[in-house]
């Protein structure tokens, strides 16, 4: 019961600030969308081999690495576009 009560008080504070439902869900949508494509291209670009297993570290690295390289790209491309 305490999940739905924070989960509707925080769309009793996305309506107060002026954003409709459709609007929610939409950046809700948009926001899994980004989501999805960044761990899957992280997978993609950090797991090579299923035989062996990889230390917790390097993987951790892997992904930073490669998530911040994403980051950096998506954020130079939506400067970009709104220039």
């Amino acid at each position: 019961m305490q999940n739905q009560t924070s989960a509707l008080h925080g769309l009793e504070s996305v309506k107060d600030i002026g954003v409709t439902n459709e609007n929610y869900m939409r950046m809700i949508k948009d926001f899994m969308a980004q989501y999805n494509r960044v761990s899957e291209y992280c997978f993609n670009n950090c797991v090579k081999d299923f035989t062996c297993r990889w230390s917790s570290f390097c993987l951790f690295f892997c992904l930073f690495h490669v998530f911040f390289c994403f980051l950096i790209g998506f954020l130079v491309s939506s400067i970009l576009r709104f220039n």
